[in-house]
């Protein structure tokens, strides 16, 4: 859990799914939270359900990317009020729909293999299903983290800026993915270095995850006609591939406020965000993860 304090909290977690009736009501009740930043994919939610008693009686809305404004943005028609926690809303930015995500193998792939991918599965999709799958397993966790910051540049942004409304309303906010350490590792990584937490501390916060050995490929892994896919490249939280995303920003883009600069979330933006989590005698040092 990270978790920041000053005008309001920020925490992280696995998606809640299996949470009981007292998790809920710590979540609520003890913890305060409002908002929740749901990262999974359409796909994911879809195959875990929503049964948990922490999804029940929310508020909802989906993120969507419009064009009119090129920006990541709530989208309006899919506002549903909830029940008896109508005051906590549940925002699903989805980081990697597995269409984004099998668009974006496409796109690293040789001209070559990629035509070739593309000819097999019009006449066997089995076949192209191993191609692809090949292409996901040399790239490991490294790649994975590669496409992400990559292609989903702008829903990281979008979180952020989200985190960044919750807390200046006095709001307490969760965000989750499936396993809590691909999609929220990466922007709990964008996050503490707003908030200017060193390398080191980054590094240490994401390594927690590596003792849960938990696989999210925005439901890839969970399709029974996907075989081939290695697990082990991708159930553990490696310092060595938190590592590999921060210099990959950083070659890339220079630093991370850079980075996030480039895909929207302007310098003026980042020191709100940081001056609303770190007032009130906040600083990155009470950042803590669990």
């Amino acid at each position: 859990m990270v978790q920041t304090r000053g005008a309001g909290c920020v925490f992280r977690t696995a998606a809640p799914i299996h949470a009981s009736e007292l998790d809920t009501k710590k979540l609520y009740n003890d913890l305060g939270i409002k908002d929740l930043i749901d990262l999974r994919s359409s796909e994911e939610m879809m195959l875990e359900g929503m049964g948990s008693p922490a999804f029940q009686g929310l508020s909802f809305c989906k993120y969507k990317r419009d064009p009119a404004v090129n920006r990541v943005v709530p989208d309006a028609t899919s506002y549903v009020h909830g029940g008896s926690h109508s005051d906590v809303m549940r925002v699903q930015i989805p980081v990697m729909e597995k269409h984004r995500y099998y668009w974006s193998i496409l796109s690293r792939m040789k001209k070559r293999h990629a035509l070739q991918l593309v000819a097999t599965a019009l006449v066997d999709k089995p076949a192209s299903r191993r191609i692809a799958i090949e292409q996901v397993n040399e790239g490991g966790l490294e790649g994975l983290y590669r496409v992400l910051l990559s292609d989903s540049a702008e829903w990281f942004v979008a979180a952020l800026r989200h985190i960044k409304t919750s807390v200046a309303s006095g709001r307490p906010v969760l965000f989750f993915c499936k396993a809590g350490k691909d999609r929220t590792g990466l922007l709990a990584a964008l996050l503490l270095s707003l908030l200017g937490a060193s390398e080191e501390a980054i590094l240490q916060d994401y390594v927690i995850s590596d003792q849960f050995h938990m696989v999210a490929l925005a439901g890839l892994e969970e399709n029974p006609k996907v075989t081939g896919l290695d697990r082990k490249k991708f159930e553990r939280a490696p310092r060595e591939a938190m590592h590999a995303a921060l210099q990959f920003i950083q070659e890339t883009s220079g630093s991370i406020p850079q980075y996030l600069a480039a895909a929207g979330f302007g310098k003026a933006e980042q020191e709100e965000l940081r001056q609303l989590l770190l007032r009130n005698g906040g600083s990155s040092s009470s950042v803590a993860a669990g």
